[in-house]
This record gives C-alpha cells, structure tokens and sequence, in this order.
C-alpha cells in the first residue's frame, strides 16, 4: 500500500488554525462590548436586557468554536506527527531504503 502524506502541510495548516484561533479569541469580548454599548446607548432596559442575553449567548457559541479550532489544530499536528513516525518505521523495517 502506498500514500502521499504532506506532513509539512499537515503542520503548516495546523499553524495557519493556531494563528485564526488566537485572532479570533477576542472577538467575542468585544463584540460583547458593543452589544452591551448599544443596548445600553438605546436607554431602554428591554434592549439592553436584551443585548445583554446576544453578547452572553455569542460569549459562549465562540468559545465552542474556539475549542473546536484548538482542538482541530492539535489532530492535524498529531496526524503529521504519526505519518512521519509511521514513515520512520517503514524505512527502518524495510533496511533504510
């Protein structure tokens, strides 16, 4: 059985995450902030109560995909990692060729 795995792509893409992941971990505080600015700008309690509820539920939906963006970025670098090892292995059963 043969295959072509890019390990160097594997990690590359798994870095390119990391850096998405970081960038985006403060979105949700700031878009909670200016949820909260406008609801509390309308002068309405109802809006800012409701403002209040977006900026929490969207507090919590990014740090669900915040996790995901993690935890995609760690089995990319793995996958690399057990190809490479897997590779390894073969060579040396094979005699290094």
């Amino acid at each position: 059985m043969r295959y072509d795995v890019r390990t160097a792509q594997l990690r590359g893409d798994s870095r390119s995450l990391g850096t998405s992941g970081a960038s985006l971990s403060t979105t949700p505080t700031d878009l909670a902030a200016a949820l909260r600015a406008l609801g509390a700008a309308s002068g309405s309690p109802d809006i800012a109560s409701l403002a209040d509820d977006l900026a929490r539920g969207w507090g919590r939906a990014t740090a669900g995909m915040l996790g995901e963006v993690h935890a995609l970025t760690r089995g990319l670098s793995g996958s690399a990692t057990a190809y490479d090892d897997a590779e390894r292995g073969l060579q040396a059963e094979s005699g290094g060729s």
